[in-house]
């Protein structure tokens, strides 16, 4: 911190647009993917696949695989829990302890979907998801009131930590 305080003020006006220039590129990195996402999905939908074939195969692409959910994901990291949680973290560590299995990003997204929107808490898919992903990124890495589970071909599944025998996770916990 102190050798930002020794920048002169060009420097510090020169790494601010830098800056501010790299966010408008991600910006636009977003919103061209969010399209290319949209027109991928028009075509399936003119092919007549319905919305719910679409969310249904997200949501089981990783079972594809033959190998079944392994190993904890085990890297060394220092927990920190004075990290508050918000209603997204309790509507998430809710769902998992109400389904008793497992769960991928979009599983979970699709389980609290109907309890952001009676909430007022849900924008736009986009922002949706965005948001689920910054909240399991606190629970797992930095709280640790979640736990990566290697998921077939997916990366990660979420479990609660009690699920765990070890490193590994318990059988009656895994994909049904």
């Amino acid at each position: 911190m102190e050798t930002l305080n020794n920048l002169k003020e060009q420097d510090i006006l020169q790494l601010l647009s830098e800056y501010r220039s790299q966010l408008r590129r991600m910006e636009f990195q977003q919103e061209d993917l969010s399209n290319k996402i949209r027109v991928f999905e028009s075509i399936l939908k003119s092919k007549g696949v319905s919305e719910e074939q679409l969310i249904d195969y997200e949501s089981k692409a990783g079972e594809m695989e033959e190998e079944g959910p392994a190993d904890a994901y085990e890297r060394p990291r220092k927990l920190k829990r004075n990290f508050p949680l918000s209603e997204w973290d309790k509507l998430i560590i809710n769902n998992l302890k109400e389904r008793e299995e497992v769960l991928i990003n979009q599983e979970i997204l699709e389980d609290i979907r109907e309890d952001l929107k009676k909430k007022n808490m849900y924008q736009s898919e986009e922002k949706a998801k965005a948001k689920l992903n910054q909240c399991l990124v606190k629970l797992a890495n930095r709280r640790g009131d979640l736990v990566k589970v290697r998921f077939k071909g997916r990366g990660f599944a979420y479990a609660l930590p009690e699920w765990m025998a070890g490193n590994k996770l318990k059988e009656q916990y895994s994909k049904k």
